[in-house]
């Protein structure tokens, strides 16, 4: 129902140009659904503690909340699972970007980059992007060239990788 009454209010908001009462409710009842859906995953990972995947889904929706440790906690849990393991050490890594442990950063990057097989080669795209710009801005000139490198071998147009390879010494 909840998800039902944003669509609404997505398309009230579409439909009155962007009026500030349409966005401040779109955005009330995204946060609202988000919650629910954090008690929901919450539950099931208490019922079933053993399911890595009720984890990730939990460590995501926290991770979007700015909960940032928790969801550390839930991911690293979901991470020892193969079926979900590079995305989670994706989502790891974001989660230390923002804890501001750019070192564990980078690692979680280089984990979901050897961990992803040919069905997650986005998730290694975005892993070596993550991670060359994050050196790149630690100032790991080697290090960041080699992750873009290796991206611009998979994919030559990826975002903007050949001109932060161009830029660099």
């Amino acid at each position: 129902r909840a998800r039902e009454k944003l669509a609404i209010a997505e398309q009230q908001q579409a439909q009155s140009g962007e009026s500030e009462e349409a966005i401040r409710l779109a955005a009330d009842l995204k946060a609202e659904i988000l919650q629910r859906e954090i008690e929901v995953y919450d539950s099931r990972v208490q019922r079933y503690p053993e399911e890595p995947r009720f984890r990730f889904q939990l460590g995501t929706r926290l991770k979007r909340t700015g909960r940032f440790e928790m969801a550390v906690e839930s991911l690293r849990i979901a991470a020892d699972d193969p079926r979900c393991k590079a995305v989670a050490q994706l989502e790891l890594g974001e989660c230390f970007q923002h804890l501001k442990d750019y070192a564990a950063a980078i690692q979680a990057y280089c984990a979901a980059v050897d961990s992803a097989d040919n069905s997650h080669l986005n998730v290694k795209k975005l892993g070596l992007y993550r991670a060359g710009v994050l050196a790149t801005g630690l100032r790991d000139t080697e290090n960041a060239k080699k992750y873009l490198s290796a991206l611009l071998e998979l994919d030559a147009g990826y975002q903007d990788v050949k001109a932060r390879l161009d830029k660099m010494p």
